[in-house]
């Protein structure tokens, strides 16, 4: 098996995804439109255009300690990655 090393800092995580926003029960509305059913324990929802962009992603993520889980999106027509990792955008 090949392994890519591949450095990358929050600036980069930032630049895959186009939109992020707080997770949470109140999604579960919306429960339809995923696929497959997404978990509502998580914090932050994050949406990533294409698979290259949840494969790095989620392999930052991973450096970050942080658990995923991945569905298709299909009102957004993309991945959504939902992690409990919180953006420096979201400190603020």
């Amino acid at each position: 098996m090949s392994e890519i090393k591949l450095h990358m800092i929050e600036e980069d995580f930032e630049n895959l995804i186009h939109t992020s926003m707080p997770w949470g029960g109140h999604w579960i509305e919306q429960v339809g439109r995923f696929d497959p059913q997404p978990m509502f324990h998580w914090r932050y929802a994050y949406w990533v255009d294409n698979f290259m962009g949840v494969l790095l992603c989620r392999a930052y993520l991973t450096t970050q300690n942080c658990e995923t889980q991945t569905v298709w999106d299909r009102a957004f027509n993309c991945y959504l990655i939902l992690a409990n990792y919180e953006l420096q955008t979201w400190r603020s």
